[in-house]
This record gives structure tokens, C-alpha cells and sequence, in this order.
């Protein structure tokens, strides 16, 4: 595996210097320049995974060089300066920057980032899939993670909004932990307390005094999953909690300081969020928002997604179990509604009972409720896209995945049928 490279430019040679030693101590090839000109000339042929820059160069502004980044090869970003003013820190945000730093700062803050680019580099964000909208998933969750910022995950059920808020709190270096609350699983009475914790006769009951899941976020990572549950009277709270970053346990008096970061997760779609959220709790948690897309949407993910559950089982049975073809085509092309929870409870099932090394189609269709011969049902407000592909679906499970018999029975060539397998990267 390569080795990550990054940039140091900054005319300050002595601070240039540190920050290069810093970046080489993390496994880091680095490279200190300390002129507008020199940067501009080496990047031209090389292209870093980080680029620290300061914003005041003897020859010109570090933004200037930023602007001029060659967009296919855009590394991460941090801005150094000793200006403290608020237009010098909103236009490095206008640039997307990883983080901004002013000098003097703690090293373990440049440290996080360059952590955050060895964990995306080793594989370990833990979200399969080499489709679009999961390579810039990954993206987002590098840009994000070593920010203070707060998170919105969206996403149909079964997405995997938890691995997006793990992967973010991995990635980020925080050393505190990582506390994930589902905010619709807590009686509504008891989500306070457990939420801000209580102080000993609070309330019956109360014989000791609990640190709540803000307290043990310290350092950390909040996760509020399906946010939406919570109710609006404790979402006041909370609004006050991340605003101020001080909360207090039920029946205290005394100021605790919030050190977490918050991601916040909810399976409804962002605009219809806000009937359920308030407004200014929403805008809070939506600083840098995340959407996890369906499975439908990327089928050619399920086949990774299928290989690697197949590896997991196989690791935890003690068995080389392996998919056929026909398995692969199976998983490229169905809908899953219940997108990656589904395809997951799924192969275990087939897994389980199947008695033979191989994963083949006629478990899929012994296993797989068929459509009914007199007709598919469609739900309503589908696409008529989306119609076709689940009639494709319907007649490729029905004849065992023959394309000449799938075709002749949708009434339709097997070159149309190759073309719409294609389209979705089931061929």
C-alpha cells in the first residue's frame, strides 16, 4: 500500500518544519515549500492527499492557490493562519476546507486529520460499494469526520445511517467514545434523564446520581438515531445543550460542558423532517448533511455487499461457502426494499440452509416469495421505470435467471433485456 503524501506551505520555516516531522511520525511522505510560486509549480505534477497551507504567503494568498487546485485531484484541505478574523474563517469554509487552524494550535488537532486519512486509506470506514454516491460518501465522511461540525444522516431503513455515524466518529481520531441512542426505543418519561442524567432524589427512584449519554459522549461521539422521535419538549433542551455546550443532569444545578460531537440520523427525507423537528434544532444538526443512498439505487454495490456477508459467515462458521453466478445476478437485480439489512438477513437465511459450498438461484427461488402468475403488484407513486424493472425482476426470478426465456415472456428482445441489466449493473 502507498504511502499518503502531503504539503506543507508556509513561509514560516521553523513551523513548516514541525508540521512536516508531525506528518512523517504518522507514516506521511511530506514536503515543506514556503512560496505561493513553488507550491503552484510542484503541484502541477504531483498531488497530495493533504494540503496544509497558511493564507498570508509572501507572494500571495494561500486561497489563491486553493482556487487553483486542479479539481480532479483535490486533496484534503486545512487552512493555517494567525488571522483571527471571521471573513478569513467563513472564506476557508466557502472552500470546503477540512478544518482551520490558528496559530498557535495543539498539535493533536492536525493530528486527527492526518488519522482520519490513514483510517479512509486502510479500508477500515467499514461502507462497501465502488458506485458514485458511495465513493462520495466515503468523501464526505473524510471531509466531515475531523470537524467539529454537526452531522444529519439521512436514509431509507436498513440503510446503514449507523455505519455512517461510526465511520465519522472512527475517522475524526476523538478519543472519547462512541454513544449511540435511539431516540424512538426510550420511554419518553426516561429519555431525559438518560439523555442529561439525573442527580441523586431527583426523582423516585433516583438513589444515586447518573451521568447521562451527553456525559459519556465526552470526548466523543453522540449518535441520536431517528432523531425525529424525540419529543419537541426535549428537543428544546437539546437545541440549548449544543448552542451553549453546557447542559445540566435533571434536579442539578450545575453547569457540565458538552465535549461531542453530535450526529443526529433519521429515516424520513430532510424537507418532511422539519414537521417533526423543530426548525432551529434542525438547522443545528444539519451543518454538514449526509444522505445515504438506497440499494436500488446502486445494484452493482449488492454484489459486494453479498461477497462480503458470504466472507463474514464464512470467518464465523468456519466454512468456504461461495456464491454462484446466477446468486450474484440475483442479488445485482433485486429491488431490496429493505435495502442493506434485508440483503443481509437474507444471506444468512440462504447461508443457514443451504447444505451444499454452493449459493445457487434455485435456493434464491425456494427462499424468495414469487409474484403471483396473474400479475405483479405495484405500489403506488412508483415510476414507470421503476414498474419495468420489477416486472424484469419478477420474469428473471421466475425463469431461474434465462434471459431468452425472460425476454420472450416480457415480450421484449434479449438485446433490450441486456441493455436494462446493463443500465443497472446487473449484467
Amino acid at each position: 500500500m502507498d504511502r499518503l503524501s502531503c504539503a506543507i506551505i508556509d513561509d514560516d520555516v521553523e513551523f513548516c518544519d514541525q508540521v512536516v516531522e508531525l506528518a512523517t511520525d504518522s507514516g506521511f511522505r511530506a514536503k515543506g515549500i514556503h512560496t505561493l510560486g513553488e507550491a503552484s509549480r510542484w503541484l502541477d505534477s504531483n498531488f497530495p492527499d493533504l494540503l496544509v497551507v497558511d493564507v498570508g504567503l509572501p507572494d500571495g494568498s494561500g486561497f489563491d492557490l486553493i482556487e487553483r487546485l486542479d479539481p480532479d485531484h483535490t486533496p484534503q484541505i486545512v487552512v493555517v493562519s494567525g488571522d483571527y478574523a471571521r471573513e478569513t474563517q467563513g472564506r476557508a469554509q466557502q472552500f470546503g476546507v477540512s478544518e482551520f487552524l490558528t496559530k498557535p494550535f495543539a498539535p493533536e488537532r492536525l493530528e486527527r486529520v492526518l488519522g482520519g486519512l490513514r483510517e479512509a486509506q486502510q479500508g477500515n470506514l467499514g461502507i462497501v460499494g465502488n458506485s458514485d454516491s458511495i465513493v462520495m460518501l466515503r468523501k464526505d465522511i473524510v471531509r466531515v469526520a475531523p470537524t467539529d461540525l454537526n452531522v444529519l444522516v439521512t436514509g431509507e431503513t436498513g440503510t446503514g445511517k449507523d455505519l455512517v455515524a461510526r465511520a465519522i466518529h472512527r475517522v475524526s481520531g476523538r478519543r472519547g467514545r462512541f454513544v449511540p441512542v435511539n431516540c424512538g426505543a426510550i420511554p419518553e418519561e426516561l429519555l431525559a434523564s438518560q439523555l442529561f442524567g439525573h442527580e441523586r432524589g431527583s426523582f423516585t427512584g433516583a438513589d444515586r446520581r447518573h451521568a447521562g449519554f451527553l456525559e459519556q459522549a465526552a470526548g466523543g461521539t453522540l449518535f441520536l438515531d431517528e432523531i425525529g422521535e424525540m419529543p419537541k419538549r426535549l428537543q428544546v433542551y437539546l437545541l440549548r445543550a449544543i448552542e451553549s455546550r453546557s447542559f445540566m443532569r435533571v434536579g442539578g444545578n450545575e453547569e457540565i460542558a458538552l465535549d461531542a460531537r453530535v450526529v443526529a440520523a433519521t429515516h424520513q427525507h430532510v424537507q418532511r423532517e422539519q414537521a417533526v423537528l423543530r426548525e432551529d434544532l434542525f438547522y443545528r444538526l444539519n451543518e454538514y448533511p449526509i444522505q445515504v443512498p438506497p440499494l436500488r439505487e446502486r445494484r452493482g454495490d449488492a454484489r459486494l455487499l453479498g461477497l462480503r456477508v458470504i466472507d463474514e459467515l464464512n470467518v464465523k462458521y468456519g466454512k468456504r461457502k461461495l456464491p454462484t453466478k446466477s446468486l450474484l445476478r440475483y442479488l445485482a437485480y433485486h429491488a431490496w426494499p429493505g435495502n442493506v439489512r434485508e440483503l443481509r438477513s437474507f444471506i444468512h437465511y440462504l447461508y443457514l440452509r443451504s447444505d451444499g459450498d454452493l449459493l445457487s438461484a434455485p435456493d434464491v427461488e425456494q427462499t424468495v416469495p414469487q409474484a403471483d402468475q396473474d400479475g405483479l403488484l405495484i405500489p403506488v407513486g412508483w415510476t414507470v421505470r421503476q414498474a419495468e424493472d420489477a416486472m424484469i425482476e419478477s420474469a428473471l426470478a421466475r425463469t431461474r435467471f434465462n434471459k431468452k426465456a425472460a425476454a420472450r415472456e416480457l415480450g421484449i428482445s434479449v438485446r433490450t433485456l441486456h441493455n436494462r441489466l446493463s443500465d443497472k449493473g446487473a449484467e
